[in-house]
């Protein structure tokens, strides 16, 4: 197996010249969200085996400059038990959420931060 790339938080670049949007405790956490060549914003979100992308809401809003604010909020809950410790991947073009070309995403959901399940270990992607 090919070993992942380590990260630092040093090389990690927030959009908004140094200053990001707050993240909103109110929403549900994610666990980790990324975009894949410039085009596709993919979420990692919690899951029970009945989650899917039209569950949720996703409102997009210009933050600074083409800078691009991203809520996903959860109208169906999960129903389902059988055991899905990393979750479901939700992805979603940013043309139809209506960023453009250049512009940059940062979501607001916060991060999940209870301890990893059984089974699942933290890995950052870059």
């Amino acid at each position: 197996m090919r070993a992942l790339p380590r990260i630092r938080f040093s090389d990690m670049r927030v959009p908004g010249f140094g200053r990001a949007p707050a993240v909103d405790p109110s929403l549900e956490p994610v666990m980790h969200w990324r975009v894949i060549d410039n085009e596709i914003l993919v979420v990692h979100a919690g899951s029970h085996g009945c989650t899917a992308r039209s569950d949720f809401t996703v409102d997009v809003g210009s933050y600074e400059g083409d800078v691009y604010a991203v809520s996903l909020s959860r109208d169906t809950p999960d129903g389902c038990s059988r055991e899905m410790p990393w979750g479901v991947q939700l992805a979603f073009a940013l043309d139809e959420l209506g960023v453009p070309a250049q512009g940059e995403v940062v979501v607001l959901n916060p991060l999940e931060s209870a301890p990893p399940a059984p089974g699942r270990r933290v890995v950052a992607a870059r």
